[in-house]
This record gives C-alpha cells, structure tokens and sequence, in this order.
C-alpha cells in the first residue's frame, strides 16, 4: 500500500512539472514575433505568419469549384498581433479546419459541428496539407472574424476521415 501511494505521488509531480514546463514554452512562443516566417512549435503545429500583403480571405469561393469542402485538421490557435507589437491569444486548443481541394485554412473558436456555432475564426491561403497536430494562425485585428452561428460563406464542414 505504502509503495503505490510513492508511485502515485511521483506521478503527480512528474505530470505537474510536465505542465507547467509546456505551459512556460507556450508563453515564450506567443511573447516572440512570429508573423512574418512559418515554422513548427514544439507540438508539431504550423505557425502561419500574418498574410503581409492582406490575402486573407474571408468569403471566396473554393476556386474552380464553388464551395470550400473544409475538412477537420487538428487543433488551431488564433494569435492577434497587435499594432503595437503585442500578442493576445484570441483562443487556443479550438479547431483547425483545410479544405480539401484549395488548401483553404480556417481556424474556429468552436466546432461547427459539433457545438453548432463558429464563433472567433480566420482564413488563411496555405498551399500544402496541414500537420496532423494543426495549425496556429496570427493575424491582424481586421483579419479575425466573429459569426453568431454554425455556418461561414462557402464552407462545408466535415469531419475527417468521412
């Protein structure tokens, strides 16, 4: 009894200190200015820059097709780069969503879906598959959206694998 009660204990202080180590490297990551290169953070996820020259879309159609047939990707995150130089995360740990034909990203606050609502979201032009862990999103305060609803304009959601 004595030697399970060790073991879980030292359990407890292995996963804390797990947590709050990710949870310090998070904070690092969201403190630098990130929105201007693409790279992998150390959960795998890709990091989209701010689209510079303002491509962001908002309500094209997929291209040659008509409807963006968004397909879930993982986890996403939505970082607003302020003005100013700051960061606020906008939410993290939401839904990352590509469509399966253009390569259309869109990051959701909630899961269309699921929670039937959309919430906070941002498109963004990426040209490649996403990683299967998904992607953060920065953006400037005039590229993030809000929809009081489960819809966007253009866009099936679907689950992958469906």
């Amino acid at each position: 009894m004595n030697k399970n009660i060790k073991l879980i204990f030292s359990l407890v202080i292995v996963m804390t200190a797990f947590v709050l180590c990710n949870t310090i490297s998070l904070s690092a990551d969201e403190s630098k200015d990130h929105s201007s290169k693409f790279f992998y953070d150390s959960f795998g996820m890709l990091n989209i820059p701010v689209d510079v020259d303002n491509n962001t879309r908002q309500v094209d159609a997929c291209p040659g097709v008509g409807r963006h047939h968004m397909r879930s990707s993982g986890f996403g995150k939505l970082i607003k780069v302020k003005p100013n130089g700051t960061n606020e995360v906008v939410f993290s740990g939401r839904c990352a969503w590509q469509c399966s034909r253009c390569k259309e990203v869109v990051v959701t606050q909630f899961d269309p879906i699921y929670d039937d609502y959309v919430g906070y979201y941002c498109f963004r032009g990426w040209g490649s598959f996403l990683p299967p862990a998904g992607c953060v999103v920065w953006a400037t305060p005039e590229q993030i959206h809000y929809k009081n609803g489960s819809t966007l304009p253009y866009c099936d959601f679907y689950y992958s694998g469906y």
